[in-house]
C-alpha cells in the first residue's frame, strides 16, 4: 500500500510540475513585468544549454557509488536578461531528455549498475537557483557478491558460483541547484538531488530504492 501511494505521490508532482511549466507563460494583458521592460524575449535561435551532470550516488545514503548525466533541451524557453549591479541574471526553463548512468556497492552483498533514460522539465530563476523533475524507465544489473546457490529437482543445493541478476527500473527524481552562470558567467553549478526507483521482478513482486545525489554541472553550451 505505501508503494501506491509514493508511487501517486511522485505522479502528481511530476504533472504538477509540467502544469506549471505549461502555464508559466501565461500573462495579463496590457501588463508588463519589470524583467520584460529590461530585456525582451529571447528568441529561439538562441543556443540551447546542455548539461554535463557528475556526482556522488548514495543508494540508501549509505551505499556509495557515483552517477553521471547529459541533459538535453527539447523544448528551451529563455524568458530575457537583466543587469543588476554589473551581475546578469537569466530566467529559463526546459523540457529536457536526461540519458543517466550510475552504480553503487552495497558490500558482501552486491554491485549495481543503473541506465536509464529520463524526461522531466528544469526551471531556472533570476538569482542562480533551479529545480527539476524528472521521470523514466531504466534497467538494472547486479553483480552478486560471493556464491550463489539454487535447490535442483531433488532438493539439493547446486553451487551455481558468482552470478548476476537483471532487473526493469523506473525513476522518480528531484533535485535543487544553483548556477554559477547568472553571476559570473562560468558554466558551472551545484546539486543536490532526491531520487526513487522501483525494481524488479523481485521473486514475484517488486521493491522501490530511495537515493541521495549531489554534485557538479558543467555547461556544453552558453546561453548567448
Amino acid at each position: 500500500m505505501k508503494y501506491l501511494f509514493y508511487a501517486i505521490v511522485c505522479a502528481s508532482t511530476f504533472l504538477l510540475s509540467i502544469s506549471v511549466w505549461s502555464q508559466s507563460d501565461v500573462k495579463e494583458p496590457n501588463k508588463e513585468s519589470k524583467l520584460d521592460k529590461q530585456a525582451p524575449e529571447i528568441s529561439s535561435k538562441k543556443s540551447k544549454p546542455q548539461f554535463l551532470s557528475l556526482g556522488y550516488f548514495g543508494n540508501g545514503v549509505t551505499q556509495p557509488g557515483a552517477a553521471i548525466g547529459y541533459e538535453i533541451p527539447i523544448l528551451y524557453k529563455f524568458y530575457g536578461e537583466k543587469k543588476d549591479n554589473g551581475r546578469i541574471r537569466r530566467i529559463n526553463k526546459s523540457l529536457s531528455f536526461f540519458p543517466r548512468a550510475g552504480f553503487f556497492s552495497h558490500p558482501k552483498n552486491q554491485t549495481a549498475f543503473l541506465f536509464s533514460a529520463q524526461v522531466g522539465i528544469k526551471m531556472q530563476l533570476k538569482r542562480g537557483f533551479f529545480f527539476d523533475t524528472y521521470l523514466g524507465p531504466g534497467y538494472m544489473l547486479s553483480l552478486l557478491a560471493g556464491e550463489t546457490y539454487t535447490l535442483n529437482d531433488q532438493n539439493q543445493l547446486v553451487n551455481l558460483g558468482k552470478t548476476n541478476q537483471s532487473f526493469y527500473t523506473i525513476h522518480y527524481s528531484n533535485s535543487i541547484g544553483f548556477d554559477l552562470w547568472n553571476y559570473s558567467e562560468k558554466p558551472l553549478g551545484f546539486y543536490l538531488k532526491h531520487s526513487l526507483f522501483y525494481q524488479a521482478p523481485i521473486n514475484v513482486s517488486y521493491i522501490m530504492n530511495w537515493a541521495i545525489e549531489f554534485g557538479v554541472i558543467y555547461h556544453f553550451k552558453t546561453r548567448r
